[in-house]
């Protein structure tokens, strides 16, 4: 997938949220960092909760 600009800039800061906490929730969207980066204007909530999904399948060793 093909993602602009701002998606990337968003997914940078999800993924440097993700290597802290090793996961995320949906909820995490709406509080800070990542609501800051307005993922809402960029993804749609399908999409949103299929990036979450996609972050808690990793398993960290």
């Amino acid at each position: 997938m093909n993602y602009n600009s701002k998606q990337l800039e968003f997914l940078e800061v999800l993924k440097k949220v993700f290597a802290d906490r090793k996961y995320i929730e949906l909820s995490d969207m709406a509080e800070l960092p990542l609501s800051a980066e307005r993922p809402l204007d960029y993804f749609q909530i399908g999409e949103l909760k299929s990036i979450v999904t996609k972050c808690n399948a990793i398993k960290v060793c």
